[in-house]
């Protein structure tokens, strides 16, 4: 539905209208018969859904379903230990993993680094040095 001009949608009206697309949109899967593929037949177990709110500096939601009892309760429990509520932890969680660089990059740096000082150490040369910090 149009709006008139400068005026936007509270967060009670674009709620409502994001579930009536939701709705719509599943009852269209429900009633749409697709021949059963390889890619319809393997769906993700996790499914990660992202939403975007149109207020600017609203964070973005995650929602995480099929999480398996033993690892919520396991999650739920850690964050007990920090003093947190499992919200507050998963959110300290992510934030950290996204600090951190992948596996791959890491990597990639530590190559880049490496070529670019152009210094080469033997295994031998390494081990002396490691074992003469330690005394």
């Amino acid at each position: 539905m149009p709006l008139p001009v400068g005026r936007r949608r509270s967060p009670v009206e674009h709620r409502a209208l994001a579930a009536t697309f939701q709705s719509r949109r599943r009852f269209q899967l429900r009633t749409t018969e697709e021949p059963k593929t390889a890619l319809t037949t393997a769906m993700p177990t996790l499914a990660l859904c992202m939403h975007r709110r149109h207020d600017v500096g609203m964070a973005i939601n995650v929602t995480i379903r099929d999480v398996p009892e033993e690892v919520r309760d396991e999650l739920a429990a850690r964050a007990a230990l920090a003093g947190r509520s499992l919200q507050e932890h998963l959110r300290a969680e992510l934030i950290e993993l996204a600090r951190r660089p992948s596996a791959t990059t890491l990597i990639a740096r530590v190559r880049a680094r490496k070529n670019s000082t152009r210094s080469r150490l033997s295994a031998q040369k390494i081990l002396e040095q490691r074992d003469r910090d330690r005394r």
